[in-house]
């Protein structure tokens, strides 16, 4: 009797644990698995699940209605309405143990529509895109075939999905893929995309971590998914440069595992884009050598040598004498008298010098005029003048002295008793003769010496 009291004591006990869990487990919103599709074909059937379907839900992205650990993946991409076949009907599928500790089950997915970051034991996130919708396994047409189980098996069910509580505003969290990471001498190279819905705009980060040798992440390294990958951007209908294609430089040698994560953007949580195994090999330098900074003839230079792993180093270059590179172009000057000219020359602001033409010229003649010239006169001296430089105001050669000019000899006036010769008056060019015509011949011949002869 205290056997059978103390079985249905436990057994009490039990039943309302149970209760207990599946009152919490219910209590947690989910998010609804098909954005944007709430149509159903069929509500809960076969104490198994609900369908999702309707009829532009072909290709619709499927997320993860609560976050967890995936637990199994089905590949079987052919579909076989009527028969169970492989994958038990499944057909493309994943289940999640979600952290409520239930399974979640999604069926006939599209064929290879599973991302590559969405694999056994991986971790996976509420709102997180596990693939497409499709039709394969036992199928009548597109739909999600999507169950709740709080048994040991994923398979188990009971738990009708319409008495869930769901959010129809998926989070965005970033979307993307690895599609290449490769060891190469000294680096990792990674290629792939990622993107978030928040603001496509915006470029996002990609971080990656290594597994050491006692299984714990160690950061690698990191970068943005900034490049044009025009063929993501017609898959998703989105805009904007989402790629990356990066070679990170590593001291590492030897085979690791690497995951990599795409860092959110607003709400949401970073999305763990997958996990790839690496051999990386060790590294010899090999160095080409640049001029990256001239020598001139002030400064020195510097030439640089890289390497294709990044590393690089510099050497000093010692000036260079005939390497004038700021110059300018000065206009020949005309010599003068007291100043030298120079051609026309090229002159180095650097070296203060000129480096071409500039040849002095020699000095120029005098501009000369005369100056302090006089004429002589009967009272009076001359003068010839001093020759007189206008440009440098100075007297080259000095004038001469004119002498005076002679006085005539005073005139015999013409008498009677004395008349002019025969040749004839001076002044009028006739002959006088008589007393009268030598009083007239007088005073021509003062007129003569006056004013001067006329004949």
């Amino acid at each position: 009797m205290k056997q059978t009291k103390r079985f249905f004591a436990v057994l009490l006990a039990v039943i309302m644990l149970t209760s207990a869990f599946v009152f919490t487990s219910s209590a947690a919103t989910l998010v609804w698995p098909v954005p944007g599709h709430t149509t159903l074909s069929q509500g809960f059937h076969d104490g198994a699940a609900i369908d999702i379907s309707d009829g532009s839900i072909a290709g619709a992205t499927i997320v993860a209605a609560m976050s967890g650990r995936v637990t199994n993946i089905f590949n079987c991409g052919e579909q076989h309405y009527g028969s169970m076949h492989d994958c038990s009907g499944f057909g493309t599928g994943v289940v999640i143990l979600g952290d409520d500790n239930r399974y979640y089950q999604y069926a006939h997915m599209q064929a290879n529509s599973i991302p590559s970051n969405v694999y056994q034991g991986v971790r996976v996130n509420a709102g997180q895109m596990i693939g497409r919708v499709g039709t394969t396994g036992n199928s009548t047409g597109n739909h999600l075939h999507f169950g709740i189980s709080t048994g040991n098996w994923w398979n188990q069910s009971g738990i009708n999905p319409q008495n869930e509580t769901f959010t129809y505003s998926v989070p965005n969290n970033p979307e993307g893929n690895i599609d290449v990471c490769e060891g190469i001498e000294g680096a990792l190279r990674v290629a792939g995309w990622a993107f978030d819905r928040d603001n496509l705009n915006q470029t996002i980060d990609i971080h990656i971590y290594y597994l050491d040798s006692s299984g714990n992440e160690r950061f690698f390294g990191g970068f943005h998914a900034d490049s044009v990958r025009t063929d993501v951007n017609e898959v998703f209908h989105i805009d904007g440069n989402h790629g990356f294609d990066k070679k990170i430089q590593t001291e590492l040698v030897g085979n690791y595992v690497f995951n990599f994560y795409a860092l959110n953007i607003g709400n949401g949580d970073n999305t763990f884009l997958g996990k790839r195994t690496a051999t990386i090999k060790a590294h010899t330098h090999s160095y080409t050598s640049k001029i990256t900074k001239p020598a001139t003839c002030s400064a020195t230079g510097v030439r640089t040598y890289t390497c294709s792993c990044g590393d690089s180093y510099t050497e000093t270059i010692a000036k260079n004498a005939s390497n004038h590179v700021n110059t300018k172009n000065v206009a020949a000057t005309a010599s003068t008298c007291t100043v030298n000219g120079y051609t026309a020359g090229v002159y180095c602001n650097d070296c203060k010098q000129y480096i071409s033409g500039h040849q002095q010229q020699p000095l120029a003649a005098h501009t000369i005029t005369i100056i302090n010239q006089r004429d002589a006169t009967q009272d009076a001296e001359g003068y010839t003048g001093d020759e007189y430089c206008t440009v440098c105001k100075q007297t080259i050669k000095q004038g001469t002295v004119i002498q005076k000019l002679d006085k005539p000899a005073d005139p015999t006036p013409d008498t009677p008793s004395n008349p002019q010769p025969e040749n004839g008056c001076k002044w009028c060019g006739k002959t006088h003769t008589g007393f009268f015509g030598g009083l007239v011949g007088f005073f021509h011949r003062i007129f003569a010496a006056i004013f001067g002869a006329r004949h």
